[in-house]
């Protein structure tokens, strides 16, 4: 670190160079939903962030990408017996999603099915969206 650079593990400079590569991606329109070349999935363009809540667990959010996230919201609740509440929607911001599970891993909820459940309150959330989507424009 002599040179004033950051330095980095292997795996986690292959994930900044994919994460950046993405970016630029994303911002020319380039991205499509097929895998990237390594194997990782590629994040499409078009695709908006959300965060939803079910209002019977509450501090607990949902955070995901659709392109249509009033849909999404509809199959989520379908055949249960709650409502999920969109609380937020990001146009645009789908490109975030992975940063956004990354910076809110250590508050994941690790019970049950998926992964997008996070147990944070929503200003939290909130802001680790914004950082998020502030890291990838830059």
């Amino acid at each position: 670190m002599a040179d004033g650079k950051q330095s980095y593990c292997k795996p986690c400079q292959n994930k900044r160079n994919q994460e950046s590569r993405l970016r630029r991606a994303a911002r020319s329109g380039e991205c499509s939903s097929e895998d990237s070349e390594d194997g990782t999935e590629a994040v499409p363009t078009g695709y908006d962030l959300y965060v939803m809540t079910n209002p019977r667990i509450p501090c607990e959010y949902k955070v995901g990408r659709s392109k249509g996230v009033e849909q999404r919201r509809e199959d989520l609740q379908n055949g249960q017996n709650f409502k999920m509440v969109v609380v937020a929607t990001f146009p645009g911001a789908g490109y975030a999603e992975g940063l956004v599970h990354d910076r809110l891993a250590h508050s994941r909820v690790n019970e049950g099915p998926g992964r997008e459940w996070f147990g944070a309150s929503l200003s939290d959330i909130l802001h680790a969206v914004g950082r998020a989507v502030e890291a990838e424009r830059s």
